[in-house]
């Protein structure tokens, strides 16, 4: 009986060349002082962030999924610093769909205006 072992073939970027989404958000954006890639001075988490964290735990409870499934910590970072007033402008964030705008749009903008500077 003859082993012969199946070959796989690697086919796309190989994986230490791959960029980040924040490295596509910089590249498309142009700029190193984009807003969703500034980090807070203190390291501090803030109010909206916190509650932000606080929800999104509770969806991916409530559904028994892993809470980045929900949505990113880069794409929460980036809903803190740009502070999305709409569900169009919420989907402009990278890392967030229509998938994501359609089942939790509302309650993050929602949870965004409440928190409002």
């Amino acid at each position: 009986m003859s082993t012969r072992r199946r070959v796989r073939r690697k086919t796309g970027t190989p994986r230490n060349q791959r960029r980040t989404a924040t490295q596509r958000v910089s590249s498309t954006v142009g700029t190193q002082n984009h807003p969703a890639r500034s980090k807070q001075e203190s390291g501090a988490p803030s109010d909206v962030e916190s509650v932000l964290r606080a929800w999104r735990l509770a969806e991916a409870r409530r559904k028994g999924i892993p809470a980045f499934r929900i949505f990113t910590d880069e794409a929460l970072q980036a809903m803190v610093n740009l502070r999305p007033k709409s569900r169009d402008e919420l989907q402009a964030i990278s890392g967030i769909g229509i998938r994501t705008v359609e089942l939790y749009g509302v309650q993050i903008c929602r949870i965004l205006s409440q928190h409002a500077q």
